[in-house]
């Protein structure tokens, strides 16, 4: 595609640069799904680093939910990626926090989590209730039945 402006998928490429060598979309970067797959890719490393924890079939959608789950925990991952702008921070949303917190009650009263991190660091951090915290430092001390 030499003429850029007769492109359909223009605004959707990251080899824009290189659109006068492009003939039929043969150098064609698809950038609507980059987060999804940098949301695996975080999953699959989550999944490594605590090997308890199984994805969820297709990672939440339908009748699973969440995107990895164990026997105690439900969690829901976000990845914080470099093409965000504001790269060392991240946004937590209430409504994430709410429906992973209901989804893990009907898991059979499992603890929800948020793990989260960002594209330049290893580092996993991970979001939960404080109460569900107490309740496991209280097992970890020994000194709570279910």
């Amino acid at each position: 595609m030499s003429n850029w402006k007769n492109c359909d998928k223009y605004n959707n490429c990251s080899n824009r640069d290189k659109c006068d060598r492009c003939i039929n979309y043969r150098l064609f970067q698809d950038t609507t799904n980059i987060s999804k797959v940098s949301g695996t890719i975080f999953e699959n490393n989550v999944v490594k680093k605590y090997n308890k924890l199984k994805k969820q079939l297709a990672s939440g959608g339908g009748f699973y939910k969440g995107d990895l789950i164990d026997d105690h925990f439900l969690m829901e991952c976000k990845l914080r990626t470099t093409k965000s702008k504001g790269k060392s921070q991240i946004t937590i949303k209430k409504e994430w926090l709410d429906t992973i917190n209901n989804q893990a009650v009907a898991e059979g009263g499992r603890i929800a989590a948020v793990p989260f991190g960002f594209s330049e660091d290893d580092e996993v951090y991970v979001i939960m209730k404080l109460s569900d915290l107490a309740k496991i430092s209280i097992i970890l001390d020994g000194g709570y039945n279910e």
